[in-house]
């Protein structure tokens, strides 16, 4: 799965400045190995091998205990199609074999299809008809 811009240009900003932190938009992202990971574990230098500790301790104190880590990837689907990624973009992204497990994911807001709806009217011209 491709990074995020900013977590490229954290990691540029890093090795060019020599540190194992680097501010990018206001965020302060942990780079403990330059050149190998973009999350890795600032007491080791390696990769998390589970990120489940964080995301529990994360996930409780935000009072959302019910949330498990795999909704987080029906999330990223959903945001994606309602911002206007197409099921093969997610499908890529996902890396579904079958389109159809990706439309299992990709979920539309309420008011999407009323958003495409108005983008249709609003390029008539009812004046003319």
């Amino acid at each position: 799965v491709p990074c995020p811009k900013e977590a490229h240009c954290a990691s540029k900003t890093a090795r060019s400045l020599g540190r194992s932190t680097a501010k990018s938009n206001g965020r302060v992202l942990l780079l403990a190995k330059f050149d190998s990971w973009v999350f890795a574990n600032p007491r080791t230098g390696q990769p998390y091998t589970s990120l489940h500790i964080a995301f529990f301790k994360a996930r409780d104190s935000a009072g959302l205990s019910s949330v498990r880590m795999h909704d987080l990837r029906h999330t990223y689907a959903s945001l994606l199609i309602n911002n206007g990624a197409s099921i093969y973009e997610v499908q890529q992204l996902l890396g579904h074999y079958n389109i159809s497990m990706t439309e299992r994911y990709a979920r539309l807001f309420p008011n999407t299809l009323q958003d495409r709806v108005d983008i249709v009217a609003d390029s008539l011209d009812f004046d003319r008809i």
